[in-house]
């Protein structure tokens, strides 16, 4: 069974999907996955990337980082998915690894630092092979650019979170960078006719960091 497609083309009435990971570097291409979806509308397609792709039929699913104990006693590392990366990547990285109750508190405190995001804690758990836990903690309180590696198989963009950040800064307008460095003077998130008269900021730019994942909204504080 097929129905017809753009330009008349018979699509099989089949359902096709596919993987895109990491795709901002590509943005300039969403024109393609258009057409792609146009002439195969049985087709599903699951992007990765830091912003929308402004395409109609798109549905966003925010990603979060892993999960980080809160003020609760831990158990077990199982039950959360970056204390169970953190020790893995130790182990990589230190063969006789293993989580003390004095490591594990810092271990926690790095995965909350950096809010559960997965590079950041690998890059912390990879200095196991020259420093302790509590050591690494004291590195990242004093700068997130302590966060490398030198591994050679590692994408530029990868290789530290700094590197991280200036590839997804140059991801924006000069406008929105603008905006952004102005909003910067809020602690705890802000109100919109707060970013207006402090940032200059327009519900277009506002609304754009958003799609770029450099802000967030909190709808029930009425905040960004």
């Amino acid at each position: 069974m097929s129905h017809c497609g753009p330009k008349g083309r018979a699509i099989p009435r089949r359902s096709v999907a596919g993987l895109l990971d990491d795709f901002e570097h590509l943005i300039e291409g969403t024109e393609l996955l258009a057409e792609l979806l146009q002439r195969a509308p049985a087709a599903t397609l699951l992007v990765t990337l830091r912003e929308r792709l402004n395409l109609q039929g798109e549905w966003v699913f925010g990603v979060q980082g892993l999960r980080v104990p809160e003020d609760e006693p831990i158990k077990e590392i199982e039950a959360y998915s970056a204390l169970e990366l953190f020790a893995q990547s130790a182990r990589r990285a230190r063969e006789n690894f293993s989580l003390s109750e004095e490591e594990k508190a810092c271990a926690v405190r790095i995965c909350r630092m950096v809010e559960g995001m997965p590079l950041a804690i690998e890059l912390a758990a990879a200095w196991m092979r020259a420093l302790s836990c509590q050591e690494i903690t004291q590195e990242i309180v004093q700068s997130l650019g302590f966060l490398t590696t030198p591994l050679r198989d590692v994408p530029e963009r990868h290789r530290s979170m700094r590197a991280v950040f200036d590839h997804s800064w140059d991801l924006l307008s000069e406008q929105e960078q603008d905006v952004f460095r102005k909003l910067s003077v809020f602690r705890g998130g802000f109100q919109r006719d707060a970013a207006k008269q402090i940032a200059g900021a327009s519900l277009t730019v506002l609304a754009s960091l958003v799609d770029k994942s450099f802000l967030r909204t909190v709808p029930c504080r009425g905040t960004l």
